[in-house]
């Protein structure tokens, strides 16, 4: 006996209900206790002549229909034109639109499905598939003109995919985040536009009434819609939230038909979103949270989690992912979006639903001085202020005293505490509103400026160290010979113990404090002397001392001094840190000198290389010449001294440095000098 069932599509409300979520929530329709279903699953449909002209609606039909033939199962649709007189009975799949005002099939119903099956047999027969041409449907895709969005219209391509759902064999659904329910809040949304997809859930009821498709197509897709209740037989839908960390909904207001949540920067919240696999296999995946200043959601945003996540098709998963909004962005409006598989790493059969969003606004906070330090110091001290929303500061005061200061990051300032300050609370402000501390900071009297008596020896190579005597010697920030710092310890307030630095030359040395700066005579640097004689020479096979490319230092810069150990070792010394070799070289701690091959590889520019031992002063000459020429590397080799530990303390044995052009750097030993 052949049975029909129409199966509408209601607007009537019910009761909601909080129901938990099955395994699946799919529902398919039953003959006695057998689901009903198409013997052939190349199912043939036909759109009604005067319904679906060329133009907007059959290219919604089309497409509409191409999507859902993607899903992992073996039932497919093929889509015929032009039935002249479609009507329900005729033993042909045909889809139209008919006028609810006159006596119709609709039976109250915005669209309705007509099934005709066999009983028993529970195989179908017959679908046609009515839309009420009354009802306010667009093919429109952007989403502010669509239900839900704070539009009037109807999305056409949802309820298709509904309707065309019933044909499938599948009932509606009140249980979970379905197509088979409210159909245009199952819906897909990034950028500025939305669009209908068949989802998990109908998915997995068409698998399981079809059997999976030999070829396994494969999908993911994230929404930000999710299960709300029960209306009738009908799941309703509602937007996926944000929460604070304990769960709790953050305020949020509507714009343009969308909600947007205020947050603040540095503040946890909890995202809400709901991920589905609508194709054949589980799928271990990451899913990338992103903020965005604009609507569509790309990988190119600010990153802010990434997440492994493995998703099975069996229901949608809306899920809560805890992050934290960045303190290093304007307030403003932004949106808190996700993209599931953003390395594109699986294949899918749509690669359009991947990312979704929800709309916040990023509330300006007023600056916050939670502590500084210290707590009290004279004029030029200074101070380090703690606390939260300093980006954009544009005053800071010491009992409204302006100070110079910088703002070091959204968490931290340090500023100089004015020459006219007094005691008093410290304020910073800037385009969110300004703040005092808790406390006040203790102005103390002046330190007087530092001044140097003398200092010895008066002369010396690179490496000496000098005694410098003097007073007022109390928070030395610098000490230097010419324009060069030089390494210090503060003795005491009266004396200071200053190393001549590798790059040293002859100048005055200087002593700065918070309160000034005392400048002495000069200090004049004498070249180390090499006097070994008589000296063997011992040759060596050829070994890596340095290779930059292989050493954390990376390439040699343009300007920069490096300096290396090369005999201070000793023979069985491990060179990896510098590139080479790890068993050592065979050079042993007295040599005196060593006959080098010097290699250029892979130079930005032109330029040239210096070498000179460790403890003296930069030579005028250089060892060897580079040019960026492809396929070659420069190479020249030379007796070079090193350093000499009779007239400095060794800590290295062998300064480089490359002028004009970066490059790496490798250096060999051939041999070496000693004395017999």
């Amino acid at each position: 006996m052949k049975r029909l069932l129409a199966v509408p599509f209601s607007l009537s409300l019910g009761i909601c209900l909080s129901l938990a979520q099955p395994a699946h929530g799919f529902t398919q329709i039953f003959c006695n206790s057998t689901p009903i279903k198409w013997s052939n699953p190349n199912v043939t449909v036909i759109a009604g002549e005067e319904s679906f002209p060329p133009g907007n609606y059959r290219d919604a039909l089309s497409s509409t229909i191409n999507k859902i033939n993607g899903n992992p199962s073996n039932l497919r649709y093929s889509l015929g034109y032009d039935a002249p007189n479609p009507a329900i009975g005729d033993s042909t799949n045909q889809i139209w639109f008919e006028d609810s005002n006159e006596p119709n099939d609709l039976d109250g119903a915005p669209a309705i499905t007509y099934l005709y099956y066999t009983c028993p047999g529970s195989r179908i027969v017959e679908a046609d598939v009515i839309f009420d041409i009354q009802q306010p449907y667009t093919t429109s895709t952007i989403t502010t003109n669509l239900y839900g969005y704070g539009g009037s219209n109807r999305p056409f391509q949802t309820t298709l995919t509904h309707e065309l759902g019933h044909a499938f064999g599948l009932d509606h659904t009140n249980t979970i985040y379905n197509v088979m329910g409210t159909d245009y809040t199952h819906i897909h949304t990034d950028d500025n536009n939305s669009y209908a997809y068949l989802g998990e859930d109908a998915t997995n009821g068409a698998v399981a009434i079809y059997g999976i498709s030999s070829n396994r197509p494969q999908d993911l897709s994230v929404s930000h819609w999710k299960y709300q209740g029960t209306s009738g037989a009908y799941s309703t839908h509602q937007r996926t939230q944000i929460f604070n960390s304990s769960g709790n909904l953050l305020t949020s207001t509507t714009l343009n038909g969308e909600p947007v949540y205020s947050v603040s920067a540095n503040q946890p919240v909890q995202v809400e979103f709901t991920y589905e696999n609508n194709g054949a296999d589980a799928q271990n995946t990451t899913v990338g949270l992103y903020l965005s200043p604009d609507i569509g959601i790309t990988t190119g945003d600010l990153q802010i989690a990434n997440i492994n996540r493995t998703l099975n098709r069996n229901q949608p998963d809306t899920l809560r992912d805890l992050i934290t909004i960045p303190s290093t962005l304007a307030p403003g409006y932004y949106y808190l979006g996700t993209i599931v598989d953003p390395g594109n790493s699986l294949a899918e059969t749509d690669e359009t639903n991947n990312s979704t969003y929800i709309r916040v606004n990023l509330i300006p906070q007023s600056p916050v001085i939670s502590s500084f330090t210290p707590a009290s110091g004279s004029p030029g001290t200074s101070v380090v202020l703690t606390g939260s929303n300093f980006s954009g500061i544009s005053y800071v005061a010491f009992n409204g005293i302006p100070a110079n200061f910088t703002v070091n990051s959204p968490a931290q300032i340090t500023a100089s505490v004015p020459n006219n300050a007094t005691t008093g609370s410290l304020f910073v402000s800037g385009p969110y509103g300004g703040t005092n501390s808790a406390t006040s900071f203790t102005v103390t009297t002046a330190a007087p400026p530092p001044t140097i008596s003398d200092f010895s020896p008066t002369s010396g190579p690179v490496g000496s160290v000098i005694t410098i005597n003097g007073s007022n010697f109390t928070g030395v920030s610098a000490v230097k010979i010419g324009n060069l710092t030089m390494p210090f310890t503060v003795n005491s307030s009266g004396q200071i113990l200053a190393t001549i630095p590798a790059n040293g030359v002859t100048g005055a040395i200087s002593v700065t404090t918070p309160t000034g700066t005392a400048t002495s005579s000069t200090f004049v640097i004498t070249q180390v002397a090499f006097n070994y004689s008589p000296l063997s020479y011992f040759p060596i096979q050829g070994c890596r001392l340095v290779d930059t490319r292989n050493s954390s230092a990376g390439a040699l810069g343009a300007g920069e001094t490096r300096a290396f150990v090369i005999h201070s070792g000793g023979a069985n010394f491990n060179y990896a840190a510098q590139g080479g070799s790890s068993s050592g070289c065979g050079i042993p701690a007295d040599a005196k000198a060593v006959f080098f091959n010097f290699v250029t590889v892979a130079p930005s520019g032109s330029g040239d290389l210096q070498a000179w031992p460790f403890g003296t002063s930069v030579p005028t000459a250089s060892v060897l010449n580079y040019a960026q020429v492809s396929g070659l590397n420069i190479a020249n080799g030379l007796v070079l001294p090193v350093c000499n530990p009779a007239a400095i303390t060794c800590t290295k044995d062998l300064n480089v440095q490359a002028n004009q052009s970066s490059m790496q750097l490798v250096i060999d030993a051939v041999g070496y000098f000693k004395t017999p």
